[in-house]
């Protein structure tokens, strides 16, 4: 949608005397590498800690105050670094996808985009076979079944339920039902299904702040949150800061809805009361 939401969050900071290293993911703008869904987040969580050994070098940085920014898949592959890494001195998660309950964050956004009871319901009929499918099938035998039983599934659609399905952008139609098994079955997805984040997120000993917009339905609050908030008490974190920001999307707009559609009518890139409370947070755990 044209957003320039990390340019935003680094310029705020950097404003505020906060040094920003922002980079592209590997095989994107000017990095080296090829992006593909072949990759899975541990790929991308290794390209965060060669970031975080760039920045134990240079002189102009104190190397003991080292922290991660990370929003949605971003927000957890920070939770993987700083279970590794001694070098992060503190975590920001927005929206961090703690939470692969997918199926109840698809359920949540297609309501907000206007889906009737109906469609939800066969909606998430459809998408347990999906997920079941993947969770037991290899990846040759998956291709097949998903193909025969999404290709069945677009058909049998009626002439309402189509015309329904054209205005909710992530409903599986007789247009993007391929590209959506290519995504489903890839190892990318396959991954984010089968990870427990527990397993890193109990292990983070640093301060962390993780916040999630009420109105965010790709990476709900109400899913999210708990799971990163049971991690940190599984790691005996005492400095933990979880916050549900009011009528905020995934992006951290200001809204009234939560409709995909809301995304490209608000002009803000991120509404500046939360860029302040991280850049606030940030500041008060490295005086």
């Amino acid at each position: 949608m044209g957003r320039k939401l990390f340019l935003t969050i680094s310029e705020y900071l950097s404003t505020h005397g906060i040094a920003v290293l922002r980079y592209d993911k590997r095989g994107t703008g000017k990095s080296q590498g090829k992006y593909d869904l072949a990759l899975i987040s541990v790929d991308f969580a290794e390209d965060v800690l060669a970031a975080v050994e760039f920045l134990t070098h240079r002189s102009d940085i104190d190397t003991s105050k080292i922290g991660l920014v990370g929003s949605s898949e971003g927000g957890l592959i920070s939770f993987m670094v700083a279970s590794q890494s001694p070098d992060v001195a503190f975590v920001v998660s927005m929206a961090g996808a703690a939470s692969n309950d997918v199926i109840a964050h698809y359920q949540m956004q297609l309501k907000a985009d206007g889906a009737s009871n109906q469609f939800l319901v066969q909606d998430k009929e459809i998408r347990e076979k999906i997920f079941k499918i993947i969770d037991t099938q290899s990846v040759e035998e998956a291709q097949k079944s998903l193909s025969t039983l999404l290709k069945a599934y677009v058909q049998n659609l009626t002439d309402e339920q189509k015309a329904e399905a054209k205005n909710l952008l992530f409903a599986i139609t007789e247009q993007n039902y391929l590209q959506m098994i290519s995504t489903f079955n890839s190892a990318w997805y396959r991954f984010y299904l089968k990870t427990d984040s527990l397993g890193f997120i109990s292990k983070v000993k640093v301060p962390v702040l993780a916040i999630n917009g009420e109105l965010d339905f790709c990476i709900a609050a109400k899913t999210a949150l708990p799971k990163i908030e049971q991690g940190l008490k599984m790691a005996h974190n005492q400095d933990v800061t979880i916050l549900t920001i009011p009528n905020a999307n995934h992006w951290f707009q200001k809204c009234q809805t939560g409709a995909m559609r809301e995304y490209g009518m608000i002009q803000e890139n991120m509404h500046e009361s939360t860029l302040q409370l991280i850049t606030d947070w940030i500041i008060s755990k490295n005086n």
